[in-house]
């Protein structure tokens, strides 16, 4: 009986490594979409892995985070920003912790690029600046950015307006991050760093609220 339960059990943990390397081997899909026309301006971005994904939304100022499994929303909330005139988040309340911070996102962001494929961008734009000639410039650098890319990776339609400053339109972007597993030593560097300063939003909580910094003071 001990034998099969020892065979059983090697099985079972056999099949979750299985498993978790299977999942470390999913890919991430990240989408972007912006919209803006007249007064009204529309902007998403989507993170999908495996079956669960995020969704963060901004239509006219109002921010929404979304809870996604199998592409369907289950859990939605709105996210404040700071108004105008209050006081917000500042990298550099992060003082001599900053530059190990930045290096820390600097290091995931190469990752990033270095493991991503862009698989499709589309769009339908009007640009155009106050200036007649940046707004030719801009035009002719569309046409050689065009000439290099395949048509089904780059779908957008660029019009020029030289009466006039405008930017109308909308662009979608597709993005694949092959290996994500690569991205969490820069996560974990990145988390380890902020958790070892000074948390900037604690000490600005407590110079507001000193119970919060007295013993018993956090629920």
């Amino acid at each position: 009986m001990e034998i099969a339960a020892l065979v059983l059990l090697f099985i079972f943990l056999g099949l979750l490594l299985i498993l978790a390397g299977a999942l470390l081997l999913v890919h991430l899909d990240i989408t972007f979409h912006a919209r803006h026309e007249g007064a009204h301006t529309l902007l998403d971005g989507t993170v999908t892995w495996h079956m669960v994904g995020l969704r963060g939304e901004w239509r006219d100022s109002a921010w929404n985070l979304v809870i996604l499994i199998l592409k369907r929303p289950v859990f939605a909330w709105p996210l404040r920003l700071p108004t105008p005139g209050e006081e917000g988040f500042s990298f550099h309340d992060f003082g001599e912790d900053l530059p190990h911070l930045l290096l820390a996102i600097v290091r995931g962001i190469k990752v990033i690029i270095s493991e991503t494929s862009v698989r499709s961008l589309s769009g339908d734009l009007t640009i155009g600046f106050s200036s007649p000639a940046a707004t030719g410039i801009l035009y002719g650098l569309y046409w050689v950015v065009k000439a290099q890319i395949p048509p089904e990776r780059f779908a957008v339609r660029v019009t020029p307006d030289f009466s006039m400053a405008v930017l109308q339109g909308w662009v979608a972007l597709s993005i694949r991050v092959r290996r994500p597993f690569l991205l969490i030593p820069p996560l974990i560097r990145l988390l380890s760093v902020a958790g070892a300063s000074k948390s900037p939003l604690r000490a600005r909580a407590q110079a507001r609220d000193p119970a919060l910094g007295a013993p018993g003071g956090d629920v």
